[in-house]
């Protein structure tokens, strides 16, 4: 009976020890395959984004830090890029943590679209050249648990696939004028003092700012509510990379002065299709934007659009 007790004991002893060297065996095989976070950069060390966007069929774009901010570029062509899209998108890229490990070899990369041909591969280089980081970004899922949006990434020189939060892979995979600086005026309102409009045939007109009211130049009272509303934070969407206006002269002229002296001044120009302008700013000036007719009076309205919204606005009060 003692003998079986002590076989009994033995047995147990030696499942015990399987056990723990079976647990420290796995958990060393998961620490090896998933990573808690991905290596920690300094943005400031960051000095070159690389993109290889698959809905440009991975043409390169370059976005590269000087000393006023940050240039987009592809081949020969560089532009300025918007600053803030830039910062954004490198905090998502520096700050992305692996949830989990989607999977552990080259077999299923296809299923989260992470081979060479289907994702998006992003380099972060610094000053020198050396790579800090190079990672792939495959399809984007969703996590039904958090109700929230997830992306699959791979490092360019390992197999694992990691989930890592947010919807990064539809950010990150846009072509090269989504990188570009689209500001075309941004102003103060209570820091602008006067606006010269000028309209083709002479026919344009300057408003005033008295004390908290409106005039035009023939003493109008001018209602710029809905104007500043407009141009406050104008934007332009559409390049006109091919316009050169050397030799051209504007049909529309735009000046802005602050109360600070400040002036910002905007030209507008025929394009090559009816009813198509090419704008351009000193606040982005070496950007041509192109414009159709219809968004000419949010920029540039008539002097009487303005007056009739006052006029307007005063037989609303009276009705009351």
């Amino acid at each position: 009976m003692l003998k079986r007790n002590n076989f009994l004991l033995i047995v147990l002893a030696a499942l015990a020890g399987l056990f723990l060297i079976s647990k420290f065996f796995l958990e060393k095989k998961t620490e090896q395959t998933f990573r808690g976070e991905f290596p920690v950069i300094d943005s400031a060390a960051v000095s070159e984004i690389v993109l290889y966007p698959t809905n440009e069929a991975h043409r390169e774009i370059r976005i590269t830090r000087n000393k006023n901010g940050w240039t987009v570029g592809r081949d020969s062509f560089h532009a300025e890029a918007d600053t803030n899209a830039v910062i954004h998108l490198l905090n998502d890229l520096l700050k992305m943590k692996p949830e989990h490990l989607a999977a552990k070899s080259k077999d299923k990369w296809k299923d989260f679209q992470l081979t060479d041909s289907l994702a998006t591969r992003v380099k972060l280089l610094d000053d020198h050249k050396n790579k800090l980081r190079d990672i792939m970004i495959g399809r984007f899922g969703f996590q039904p648990q958090s109700r929230s949006g997830l992306t699959y990434v791979r490092m360019a020189d390992e197999d694992e696939v990691y989930s890592v939060p947010g919807l990064l892979s539809m950010s990150i995979n846009q072509g090269i004028n989504n990188w570009r600086n689209k500001t075309f005026i941004q102003v103060e309102r209570s820091d602008v003092s006067k606006i010269i409009f000028g309209y083709p045939s002479d026919s344009g007109f300057a408003a005033v700012k008295k004390d908290s009211l409106w005039f035009s130049d023939t003493n109008d009272t001018l209602n710029m509510d809905n104007y500043f509303g407009a141009i406050s934070m104008f934007k332009g969407y559409r390049y006109a990379d091919d316009f050169r206006p050397e030799g051209k002269t504007p049909l529309f002229t735009l000046k802005i002065e602050t109360k600070g002296g400040k002036t910002t001044e905007v030209r507008g120009y025929p394009g090559k299709a009816p009813g198509e302008y090419i704008f351009n700013s000193t606040m982005n000036p070496n950007t041509f934007f192109q414009y159709g007719a219809a968004e000419i009076p949010r920029l540039l309205p008539r002097k009487e659009d303005l007056l009739k919204t006052q006029k307007h606005e005063s037989k609303k009060k009276v009705s009351h």
